[in-house]
């Protein structure tokens, strides 16, 4: 044979192989995905306690559908947001391919010993380990910090003067801490472009498992009570068939949840898990009228008796709630609610033995003679937890003065 025919055939040949193993290759794999900004590999193992989350998403920036193996245990939105929501094991899959491999485990492996916790005999201020400015305990602090505001703005504003506000489905129940309804969203705002719609605001971080699902913390919404919640609210607080609370909210009833999924801090405003000790205290709404001086106006529970922060507003509210506080008032550390409980559940209350407690002197009112004195009452403030079968717990501080007698 010549050398221009061996090397034709030799041509021909490669060709036949390239073609072969092009037609044979397997498809190319998806791409990295990324868990909470981390690059991992193409599925990964990522454990998380109930009631945390993550952002899931490729590397790459294409079109993904989004699925859980077992949305019961942990579930997924359309933005790659996922939710623990009871132990187990479930697998998240992004347009087929597996993503992610995530084992959810009961809060109580998260449990700390009071040792770990940075505790003074005084109240003194200082900055615990991430970040936040706490006084005397390192329980009670201002919620991650300085670095960013404790309310979750929209992004996409509903009104511009009003950019705290997520819309919400019409009717949407809003719970208690227990689950149990006080009431249904109500008195609709009005939008820029002329719509009426339902709202809620929301606290950064502060969310919650209750009967299988995600729920926010909505502050200083307006309720339609539910007839048997209703019994136990103040009349008077009562307009036009609505009245303010501070509950929970399902992520399932906010419009835009994804991105205030991306924006909400799910799970990080929580408090450290200790061990709750075995006494036991009925939330019972305590008696705000205590506070009342002659002059017909409330002591004040901060030195600024001009702020208007009432001892009553962490005893029984007019929803017939009690609130459970991340921080204990007096210290300038914002102290939002994380919980609340109606007085009608008979919720029970039990503090973590050995944790610092705080007695918090009250002062006259600004129309009294004494205004900006101290007085001869006091509030004490406990950290504990309200334990209700079905629900995320919840820890924080509460007013002893909300609470019953101690009880089995």
């Amino acid at each position: 044979m010549n050398p221009h025919a061996r090397l034709l055939i030799s041509l021909l040949f490669i060709a036949a192989v390239t073609t072969m193993a092009t037609a044979a290759a397997p498809p190319a794999p998806p791409p990295a995905t990324e868990i909470s900004g981390e690059p991992t590999a193409t599925s990964s193992e990522l454990k998380l306690v109930v009631g945390q989350g993550k952002l899931l998403k490729f590397s790459a920036n294409v079109p993904v559908e989004w699925q859980s193996a077992v949305p019961a245990v942990a579930t997924v939105y359309a933005n790659g947001f996922v939710i623990a929501l009871k132990p187990g094991q479930a697998v998240i899959r992004g347009s087929g391919s597996d993503v992610a491999r995530v084992h959810v485990v009961s809060g109580d492996e998260s449990i700390i010993p009071l040792s770990k916790i940075q505790q003074f005999k005084d109240n003194s201020e200082f900055v615990a380990a991430d970040g936040r400015k706490c006084v005397g305990s390192e329980l009670n602090g201002k919620v991650l910090g300085e670095k960013r505001p404790n309310r979750v703005a929209n992004p996409k504003p509903l009104a511009a003067d009003r950019p705290l506000e997520w819309e919400v489905a019409e009717r949407a129940p809003v719970v208690d801490g227990s689950g149990a309804l006080i009431g249904y969203v109500a008195d609709p705002m009005r939008t820029d472009d002329g719509r009426r719609v339902h709202a809620a605001k929301f606290n950064f971080g502060m969310t919650k498992v209750i009967s299988g699902k995600l729920y926010l913390y909505a502050f200083v919404i307006r309720v339609k009570p539910d007839e048997k919640a209703r019994a136990n609210m103040a009349p008077d607080s009562i307009k036009n068939g609505t009245i303010n609370t501070s509950a929970w909210l399902a992520i399932d009833a906010v419009v835009e949840k994804e991105a205030l999924l991306e924006r909400m801090g799910v799970g990080e405003g929580k408090l450290p898990r200790l061990p709750l000790g075995n006494t036991k205290f009925r939330i019972t709404g305590g008696k705000p009228d205590y506070y009342m001086t002659n002059v017909g106006e409330e002591l004040s529970v901060i030195e600024d008796v001009d702020f208007g922060a009432h001892p009553s507003d962490y005893l029984r509210r007019p929803s017939g709630t009690v609130n459970i506080l991340y921080s204990v008032p007096g210290f300038s550390l914002g102290g939002q609610s994380l919980d609340s409980f109606l007085i009608s559940t008979g919720a029970i209350f039990r503090p973590v033995k050995g944790a610092k407690t705080f007695t918090m002197p009250t002062y006259y009112p600004p129309k009294h003679p004494l205004k900006g004195k101290m007085s001869d009452k006091t509030q004490t403030f406990i950290y504990g937890a309200v334990e209700t079968p079905g629900s995320e717990t919840i820890y924080g501080w509460i007013a002893r003065e909300a609470l019953g007698d101690t009880t089995r």
